[in-house]
């Protein structure tokens, strides 16, 4: 789905809407999702909002249909592959 794990780990939850990503980078979080923001359109939430002690965003999919979230993934993949 995002290819490349060598750049990060996700984390998935039981009945939740959302995964963590951590990412494999001396970059801040809140930068990475500043520039997925303004550049790629997609939202994510540094993962320090949630008290990670590393580097992590986390995404939520609770309202996307099956193309929708296509394409958001397909946005996010190349943020990241672009960022890290």
């Amino acid at each position: 789905m995002l290819g490349n794990r060598s750049m990060f780990e996700a984390f998935f939850t039981n009945g939740s809407y959302y995964f963590l990503i951590k990412l494999r980078t001396g970059k801040s979080d809140w930068e990475i999702a500043k520039k997925l923001i303004e550049k790629y359109r997609i939202i994510t939430i540094p993962g320090e909002a949630f008290g990670t002690r590393y580097p992590a965003l986390r995404v939520a999919y609770a309202n996307a249909d099956e193309r929708m979230a296509e394409k958001g993934t397909s946005r996010l993949k190349k943020g990241l592959q672009e960022m890290l």
